[in-house]
C-alpha cells in the first residue's frame, strides 16, 4: 500500500500542476512527459496487491485485473466527452482527474489504516 499510495500521491500532484501547465505549451510538454513516467507506476503494486488478496483464484483475479483497466481506459474519455458536450472547455477537464486521483488517494489510506486496526486482531486469532 505505501507504493499505491505514493503514486496517488504524485499523480494527485502531477494533475494539480496541469490545471495551470495547460496554458503553456512548454509547461504542458513537460507535464505530459512526467505523466508518462509515472501514471504507468500504478499497474504493478496493484496488481501485486491484488494477487496477493486472491492467492486462492490467481487466474480468475488476473482476468478481473485486464477487465478493470479496459473499464477504466474506456470510463476516461466517455466523461472527458460528457464534460467537453456539457461546455467544460479543455483546461477545465484535469479537474475530473483531480476528483477520481483524490478519491482513489483517500481509499487507499482508509485502506490501509482499516488493515493496520485489523492486523492484531488477526494475529491474535
Amino acid at each position: 500500500m505505501p507504493a499505491l499510495i505514493t503514486v496517488f500521491a504524485l499523480i494527485l500532484a502531477l494533475y494539480l500542476a496541469l490545471l495551470v501547465a495547460v496554458y503553456d505549451p512548454l509547461a504542458m510538454a513537460v507535464m505530459l512527459f512526467l505523466w508518462s513516467l509515472i501514471g504507468f507506476s500504478f499497474a504493478a503494486p496493484a496488481q501485486a496487491r491484488i494477487l496477493k488478496a486472491a492467492a486462492d483464484a490467481p487466474n480468475l483475479a488476473s482476468t478481473l485485473i485486464s477487465t478493470a483497466f479496459n473499464v477504466g481506459i474506456a470510463a476516461g474519455p466517455l466523461l472527458g466527452g460528457l464534460a467537453l458536450d456539457a461546455g467544460w472547455g479543455y483546461a477545465r477537464l484535469p479537474w475530473i482527474s483531480v476528483l477520481f486521483i483524490a478519491a482513489a488517494l483517500a481509499v487507499a489510506v482508509l485502506s490501509t489504516v482499516l488493515e493496520r486496526r485489523a492486523a492484531p486482531a488477526l494475529a491474535a486469532a
